[in-house]
């Protein structure tokens, strides 16, 4: 059977002990800044191909997920089908990242700094889909001091 689209997780990776998120810089040539993710290989479920993708591209352990959107992008290629992401907020305790030989940086950076990195459809998906509201809510809280 054929199918409709690909499906592909894509991990916005969030350590709340430094407040920041991980983007990884592509090695194709084009050098741009993104979050990880990729393609479900066949027969493997979407939670699975998740921690593989993340692993594979960061040796980063996922402590805990949570499904935040899923989006179809309709790109008019001769080869590739419709591609649905499916994106997660990936949460994360080691800053010990170990990129593979698809990207050639990496970067921690602030929610206020994504803009700053990420291509402007990759920060709408993030945006339009709630991630960094969700990100908020594992934020450290400051504890105002009284005096």
């Amino acid at each position: 059977m054929d199918t409709l689209f690909l499906i592909g997780p894509r991990a916005t990776i969030y350590n709340p002990l430094i407040d920041k998120v991980l983007l990884l810089q592509r090695n194709d040539g084009n050098n741009v800044w993104e979050i990880p993710g990729g393609k479900r290989e066949n027969n493997e479920n979407i939670i699975n191909a998740l921690k593989r993708e993340v692993y594979e591209e960061t040796k980063l352990n996922i402590k805990e997920y949570k499904l935040v959107y899923v989006s179809p992008v309709f790109e008019n290629h001769p080869v590739l089908k419709p591609f649905l992401n499916v994106g997660y907020l990936c949460i994360v305790d080691s800053m010990d990242v170990i990129i593979s030989d698809e990207h050639i940086d990496f970067k921690w950076v602030s929610t206020s700094e994504l803009s700053d990195y990420l291509e402007q459809g990759i920060m709408d998906e993030l945006l339009n889909n709630n991630m960094l509201n969700e990100i908020e809510k594992y934020k450290p809280k400051k504890l105002g001091v009284k005096m």
